[in-house]
């Protein structure tokens, strides 16, 4: 059996990563780079985040591909208030 397209898996690791329960993340970036699969884009969670690579494997076992997965994820820093609390 030939291997699908990479844009084929792409298509489908991204599909997986914002409709899993245990990521559901729908703006992240997946791109194919030396052999590697990875996943850039802000996660809302260390949760998410912690599972985003067994997640992407799944998929990838389910193609037959042995590809490396790289997670350049963020978590985005609560912000921080632009001035002093007012004082009553």
């Amino acid at each position: 059996m030939d291997a699908p397209p990479v844009e084929h898996v792409l298509m489908h690791v991204h599909d997986a990563l914002a409709t899993d329960a245990r990521v559901g993340e729908l703006g992240l970036d997946v791109t194919y780079e030396d052999d590697q699969i990875v996943v850039r884009g802000a996660i809302s969670t260390a949760a998410r985040q912690g599972v985003l690579v067994a997640v992407v494997s799944e998929v990838l076992a389910q193609y037959g591909c042995e590809f490396g997965v790289r997670d350049e994820t963020e978590i985005p820093a609560a912000g921080a208030p632009d001035r002093e609390p007012e004082q009553l």
